[in-house]
């Protein structure tokens, strides 16, 4: 606009706006402009925008007129749409016209001379009264307006706008008089351009994704610089080009099936695919407009290998359940390590308390020879002892490492303790080590591990509880809080008439007897109201 009247004359670089009228006659014009030019054209949500702004002013505009004319026509005031009604100055209705009647279902009867509050509620009420006494008293004109929930007959409400002014008589304050608007279509249209806009401030926000953007003939755009670190094209080669030339592989692929039918459909969709040139996974959102198709899209590869990896998991967590000896849980442990994480040099040591040692119990062919360690020796101790997981990217920082070997090259490692049984390390050749997923799969693998080894110990201590108590010639019984057996020794059971062995086995659901009987004091005995004394012992 250098050249142009409006820039010399005032400056002006840019503008946009509109005729505003009234009644179908111009009435002036509402306008925007800046003296700085814009970087983009004006968009479609802008004049838009311009447009339902210019409609809003002309509708106030006639609003204000008709309410000037209210004063003089009273024969208008009975055919306008909204609502009118006067009041005096105990809050009375004195005037509604057809209108009002029509907005709040009730008769004529019926609201002349009734309070206001028979059509709104204590809280607008009170709201309104608050209004009036500003106007009055405070510093607002003598007209204001105000929102507000309007009370059908039928106890249904409904978004209303009253614009209220005072009535006076000679300067003597008589009541209040208002025009009452049905705005249910304009808290829509509010609802939709409040979504509109959190819609644009989503977009806005993610604009730290990978973008692109192509025109109806799949010419691209728009390229932004995380798209061109993503799939490894400049800008500057791809723009003006047609998009599936530049990326031949994406052809009968499932972005191309589903660009096409966001375009047809005119939908925004959602999904996710696999990218071969790079090797990466992504989730892709595609939005249509008639012009074209907007695309973000982020990489998503560590998530999916996450997510397969924890799959892997479930199965791994079932095996781990089933495992009856520790060596059973490490040699688990080890085989999933390899297989759900992918690394093939991994091992797991198990504590033992008595010697206080970390001991190899089990390690993949690719693991180096490790050997013994105490409990708080080397990286595996510090990580045992610590109960935290330790990750190496460089060894000369560690040289206690239990996984640096010359002959075999390690560029990381990772060390995941296994609650109070021992610790899991994990070596990788690959100079980029392990990045955070690595790390949570295998915290949830080692933690697993740790609950399937507490299991184990508690099942050992178990049978060798039942073994000693098998043997013990004592009569000895368990009673749990309700009074039901929970053990009885095959000498006590004898004893009380039941049958050996029977009570251990189902010690909640009962035990059953052998049919002979029993005397009194034994049956005494099992309900706890007499105690035998001699050389049998019994423990509750």
């Amino acid at each position: 606009m250098g050249d142009s009247v409006p820039y010399k004359a005032g400056g002006i670089a840019c503008y946009m706006g509109g005729a505003i009228h009234v009644d179908g006659e111009l009435y002036g014009t509402l306008c925007f402009a800046d003296d700085e030019p814009r970087d983009d054209p004006f968009s479609d949500a802008e004049q838009t925008f311009i447009e339902v702004l210019i409609q809003w002013v002309s509708r106030e505009v006639e609003r204000r007129q008709r309410e000037d004319e209210l004063e003089r026509y009273e024969d208008i005031i009975e055919a306008v749409d909204d609502g009118v009604y006067a009041l005096d100055d105990e809050g009375s209705f004195e005037f509604v016209n057809e209108a009002m009647l029509d907005l709040t279902g009730y008769s004529e009867e019926a609201l002349l001379g009734s309070h206001t509050s028979v059509v709104k509620t204590d809280e607008v009420v009170e709201r309104a009264e608050m209004v009036v006494r500003e106007m009055l008293f405070g510093n607002l004109d003598d007209e204001a307006t105000f929102d507000l929930a309007l009370q059908r007959a039928d106890g249904d409400s409904f978004p209303a706008e009253d614009h209220m002014t005072l009535l006076w008589d000679d300067e003597e304050f008589v009541g209040t008089a208002g025009v009452i608007r049905d705005i249910t279509e304009r808290k829509e249209r509010e609802r939709e351009l409040e979504l509109a806009r959190e819609r644009t401030e989503q977009i806005l926000r993610r604009v730290g994704d990978a973008f692109f953007a192509v025109d109806d003939s799949w010419e691209l755009t728009f390229f932004n610089s995380r798209a061109e670190e993503v799939l490894g094209k400049d800008a500057e080669t791809v723009l003006g080009e047609n998009l599936w030339e530049m990326f031949p592989d994406a052809v009968d692929s499932k972005f191309y099936r589903q660009y096409h039918d966001a375009m047809e459909t005119q939908e925004q969709t959602t999904f996710e695919a696999f990218y071969p040139p790079i090797d990466r996974w992504f989730q892709v959102t595609a939005y249509p407009s008639e012009n074209g198709l907007s695309v973000y899209f982020h990489d998503i590869t560590e998530q999916r290998r996450r997510d397969e990896a924890l799959s892997g998991l479930l199965d791994t967590t079932r095996a781990l359940m089933q495992a009856h000896r520790p060596e059973e849980v490490a040699e688990t442990v080890v085989s999933a390590a390899k297989r759900d994480l992918g690394f093939e040099m991994n091992l797991v040591r198990l504590y033992d308390e008595d010697r206080e040692t970390l001991d190899v119990v089990t390690a993949t062919d690719k693991s180096p020879y490790r050997p013994q360690y105490d409990a708080d020796e080397g990286i595996p101790g510090r990580a045992f002892q610590r109960g935290e997981t330790i990750r190496v990217d460089d060894f000369d920082e560690f040289a206690d490492s239990d996984l640096v070997d010359g002959e075999i090259p390690v560029a990381g490692a990772m060390y995941v303790p296994m609650g109070d049984h021992g610790v899991m390390s994990i070596g990788t050749d690959d100079p980029e080590g392990f990045d955070d997923t690595d790390a949570s799969v295998a915290e949830i693998l080692a933690s697993n591990a740790a609950a399937a080894l507490d299991r184990v110990a508690r099942e050992q201590d178990l049978l060798r509880y039942q073994t000693v108590v098998e043997n013990v010639r004592d009569m000895v019984y368990v009673l749990d809080t309700e009074g039901r057996f929970q053990l009885v020794t095959d000498p006590l059971a004898e004893w009380l008439g039941f049958e050996p062995g029977r009570c251990w086995a189902s010690a909640r659901a009962g035990c059953s007897t052998t049919g002979r009987s029993r005397p009194s004091s034994r049956r005494s005995v099992i309900s706890g109201r007499a105690t035998r004394t001699g050389s049998k012992s019994r423990r509750r």
